[in-house]
């Protein structure tokens, strides 16, 4: 990856984002490479604050089209992906367009208006294209939540899905050109209550029980859905990162394509610090995003990892105990500290790069309990 870093000497890159923490992918003492983190201001106020970023690329963690615009007008090099794509890609409604036949990895879904929305005593779940009022995924399982979609929301689109049982398996994976580099798949930890109110929201990933969980046909056919995700966004022009959030059904095995992240997601920079740790051959998540964004070539692959494991405590209507990360520090545990925001935010990060907080599907290891103690 020595291209990469070589190219940064002589092509400085800002990364601008609300959180440090998600550029951490690269050392900050990099030649070449400055992190701009403000949390306090969005991603359009950081950049109209930078002093003459003619001399440098920008990079972000999420752009929007406005960011975009200002870029444009300033004619400011912005190395990230068309995010009039991204949305496409990302969206419940439009993305089933974008996946064309590709969609028949999803569950059975189908798009309807709320007041069109029926609850036959068989679970549902409804997704609005974009979070609206705090709201993005529901589990339709009661008359009661009916009446509140079909009384607030008669009007707006909705994909209904069919409700799969099982866990949640995830990866981070790179287009670069033509090439689709996969990545090593996690247990996506999701709705643990200790962490979050939304029995929705990720709350960390677990690589080792990704491993023991996607073995054998389960991980080839993630991994076909991930490639051929890929492969569509490669023919779009994407470069860089994605992820791939999938669901394996209990009592069939069968693997359901969930959700696709057509940006850096939020585990990536954390994912490139195990990556490096191993110090064997290859590239990490980090640099392979970095460096496919730059149009550099490389022909490493990414390092495969099968531990380690990360928590999101997020903001919740309980609050946190004082105490709470100096014990969690006791533990031997690395901590990520954020600015107390929203509802559903993240609040804290609980990091450790060999052991594993989950013991198997939707139960805590040993370590887990203890965290969950000290929260």
């Amino acid at each position: 990856m020595k291209a990469l870093y070589t190219y940064l000497r002589e092509h400085p890159v800002a990364y601008i984002t609300r959180h440090k923490e998600r550029a951490d992918g690269i050392p900050e003492d990099t030649p070449g490479y400055r992190i701009v983190a403000e949390p306090s201001k969005s991603t359009r106020e950081q950049i109209k604050d930078l002093e003459n970023p003619n001399n440098e690329s920008l990079l972000l963690f999420k752009p929007n089209r406005q960011v975009e615009t200002i870029c444009k007008q300033n004619r400011w090099n912005l190395l990230n992906p068309s995010a009039d794509l991204a949305e496409r890609v990302e969206a419940k409604i439009s993305q089933t367009r974008w996946l064309s036949d590709l969609a028949r990895y999803l569950p059975s879904f189908a798009i309807r208006t709320c007041k069109e929305l029926r609850f036959d005593g068989e679970p549902i779940i409804v997704q609005f294209n974009h979070s609206h009022s705090g709201l993005g995924t529901i589990l339709l399982d009661s008359n009661e939540k009916l009446e509140y979609l079909m009384s607030n929301f008669p009007d707006r689109p909705v994909r209904i899905t069919r409700f799969v049982k099982g866990p949640m398996i995830t990866s981070n994976n790179i287009v670069a050109g033509e090439r689709v580099l996969l990545g090593s798949i996690s247990y996506q930890i999701t709705g643990l209550p200790a962490f979050t109110d939304n029995p929705f929201a990720t709350v960390g990933n677990d690589w080792g029980l990704g491993t023991k969980l996607a073995t054998g046909r389960i991980r080839d056919d993630f991994n076909e859905i991930v490639h051929a995700v890929g492969k569509r966004l490669s023919r779009e022009g994407w470069r860089g990162c994605y992820g791939v959030d999938a669901i394996i059904e209990e009592g069939t095995n069968k693997i359901y394509l969930i959700e696709i992240n057509a940006r850096q997601t939020a585990s990536v920079s954390f994912e490139s610090q195990i990556q490096k740790s191993l110090s064997i051959s290859g590239v990490t998540s980090f640099e392979a995003h970095f460096t496919a964004l730059l149009n550099l070539p490389f022909g490493e692959d990414l390092i495969p990892i099968t531990f380690g494991s990360r928590l999101i405590r997020r903001v919740m209507q309980t609050p946190m105990s004082g105490t709470a990360i100096a014990k969690v520090k006791e533990l031997g545990l690395d901590t990520v500290e954020f600015p107390k925001d929203e509802l559903g935010e993240d609040l804290l990060h609980i990091r450790s790069m060999n052991a594993s907080f989950m013991q198997e599907h939707g139960k805590l290891s040993d370590l887990g309990e203890r965290i969950v103690a000290i929260l």
